[in-house]
């Protein structure tokens, strides 16, 4: 796994602080964990530009906020959010892996993930909360995961269309993968666009 830095929740080995601070050292992790797939052979993003596990979620994060506004006034703009926000909790101890393509191999990445949000959060007040909603994330099934799953894919297309323009690469194979996972004709629209560019 490719990182900027070393997690800094190390500087907190043996002092004694509050929750909030102990979890925001290990959310810090994912400013330093590189979104892997850019990195593969083949894509050649040079680590100088490739972005952040954090990078992601900030776009998902602002993807989510003007979406549903625009086009989904009737979801739970909040429950959006925080889903966007923590989708991701789990790599902060696993890593940015290779998602699997098989069922078994989904239900192991789970496992490890919700096994991973459950330590990190080990002690915070409200953890069965950010539990929950993460479960649900990774559900699919209320109208908020659903859309926030859409989401992810779609700020991946987003990225990969600006790292096509920046550094002329033909990265269309994230385009084809992202529209086999959109469902919303307002996102495929979107897409459509964002391929013409």
């Amino acid at each position: 796994m490719k990182l900027k830095n070393a997690n800094p929740f190390q500087f907190l080995a043996g002092k004694s602080v509050e929750p909030v601070i102990l979890l925001y050292f290990q959310v810090n992790h994912l400013k330093q964990l590189y979104r892997q797939g850019w990195l593969r052979k083949g894509r050649n993003i040079s680590k100088k530009y490739c972005e952040s596990v954090a990078d992601h979620i900030l776009g998902i994060s602002m993807l989510g906020l003007f979406v549903c506004q625009l086009y989904f006034p009737k979801l739970d703009l909040l429950k959006v959010l925080m889903m966007c926000l923590t989708h991701e909790l789990g790599e902060i101890i696993n890593g940015d892996p290779r998602s699997p393509k098989n069922r078994a191999g989904k239900q192991k990445k789970y496992s490890a993930e919700r096994a991973a949000i459950i330590l990190l959060l080990k002690g915070f007040p409200d953890a069965g909360k950010y539990l929950k909603l993460w479960e649900e994330f990774e559900r699919g099934r209320s109208p908020e995961a659903k859309l926030v799953k859409q989401l992810d894919k779609l700020e991946m297309a987003f990225q990969a269309k600006i790292y096509s323009l920046q550094h002329g690469k033909n990265l269309q194979e994230f385009l084809d993968d992202v529209r086999t996972h959109l469902e919303s004709g307002e996102l495929k629209k979107l897409l459509t666009q964002i391929e013409a560019l």
